[in-house]
């Protein structure tokens, strides 16, 4: 169920968020040549721009870089083994901002179609291309092109007999991705810790925790929902994107929470956000899923071809389900979606390849060994 919030500290919260706001240091960042990459484009800067408040660098000469090789495509000689998942792929809107379950611009033969742009800047869509690569995990794509060296090369990336270990779900990770990463498989970009559009969405989220919800708090969430249309600062209330317009907390705080997740997808804030919100057990009963392995994958769509990307649309989960531990967790009232897939799992459509269990002991992290023997009084967390 949903917390209650001390309204002092909400207060707290929203005026320091209010304080940078009005600052004038801090913006959301556009682009100069294409609006409509705003988002995408944010997270192939190298340096501190409009829209960084802490981040921490990174220098290929400084030896301070990160590793993305499991980022990378297998044709462009990564491992792909860190896909955005199923269930984030699902809880992107349409964009006339209805859920996959309301809009009729949904397919989930092509659920990467009709979706709000940050979907396919976060994702790679199938055909599209990303380190100047061809992606393509459709079984019947043999070679996909390789824009780098003016040539069709052998498809790694489908689940066929010959790749056994493509991406368990066919997807695979935009966000920030840039062709320079391809050949030292590493990364220069700053990580990001806290920037503009999540002050905005805190600034939000105050004020519906507070049921204050006045004109501000909607134009916190529509500037960044119009940013990812392309939408200029001055055009934000212009009917040119899904404008929020909803007033009722319920609902409004739904909404914050979806657009949280997918505006700050694989920046390290979701643990925290569903910490906040009290709903870690909910996000530990669902599971990881993808298609099936090549041969019965092969068998499932020589017999319906239809069956792909999605055999079926997912659905929200609801109500009290049982866990793998035999325990009753109640989706009732999380004001957050998330998405089942067990219908084409029992109808052997697709597989679980990630075991959700829920441990008490996820709600707090352990404390340092090191710092608990400087001071034995200091103790331990529980489950540690």
């Amino acid at each position: 169920t949903t917390k209650k919030w001390d309204a002092n500290m909400l207060r707290i919260a929203q005026a320091l968020c209010k304080d940078i706001m009005d600052s004038g240091v801090y913006e959301l960042y556009y682009s100069k040549t294409d609006a409509a990459n705003s988002y995408g484009e944010f997270f192939e800067q190298k340096s501190y721009n409009c829209e960084n408040i802490f981040v921490i660098a990174n220098a290929y000469e400084y030896e301070q870089y990160q590793d993305i090789k499991s980022w990378v495509l297998r044709s462009a000689g990564g491992t792909a083994v860190a896909q955005p998942s199923w269930d984030l792929l699902a809880a992107y809107e349409c964009t006339d901002g209805k859920i996959i379950t309301e809009s009729p611009l949904f397919d989930r033969r092509d659920p990467f179609a009709n979706r709000d742009p940050r979907c396919n800047m976060t994702f790679c869509a199938p055909g599209t291309s990303v380190y100047d690569m061809e992606f393509n995990p459709d079984i019947t794509v043999e070679q996909v092109w390789d824009s780098k060296q003016g040539k069709y090369v052998d498809n790694k990336d489908n689940k066929t007999a010959a790749n056994p270990y493509a991406a368990y779900n066919c997807c695979c990770l935009r966000k920030g991705s840039q062709p320079e990463w391809r050949d030292p498989i590493y990364n220069e970009n700053p990580e990001i810790i806290v920037r503009y559009a999540d002050i905005l969405l805190m600034y939000a989220e105050c004020g519906i925790e507070l049921n204050e919800i006045d004109k501000e708090v909607l134009a916190c969430i529509n500037k960044i929902r119009a940013r990812a249309y392309g939408v200029q600062p001055e055009e934000f209330t212009a009917p040119k994107y899904p404008v929020v317009t909803a007033t009722g907390q319920k609902e409004l705080r739904k909404i914050m929470r979806r657009e949280r997740r997918v505006e700050l997808a694989w920046e390290g804030r979701r643990w925290y956000d569903l910490r906040r919100w009290g709903l870690l057990e909910q996000c530990y009963t669902v599971h990881y899923y993808g298609h099936l392995n090549a041969q019965n994958l092969k068998t499932m769509l020589t017999k319906d071809p239809n069956k792909w990307f999605w055999p079926q649309t997912p659905k929200v989960i609801t109500g009290v389900i049982t866990d793998d531990n035999g325990r009753n967790v109640n989706y009732a009232d999380t004001d957050c979606e998330f998405w089942d897939f067990r219908a084409m799992f029992d109808a052997k459509e697709i597989m679980r390849y990630g075991v959700h269990i829920y441990d008490p002991k996820v709600e707090l992290f352990p404390i340092p060994e090191e710092e608990v023997k400087c001071n034995p009084k200091l103790g331990q967390n529980p489950g540690y």
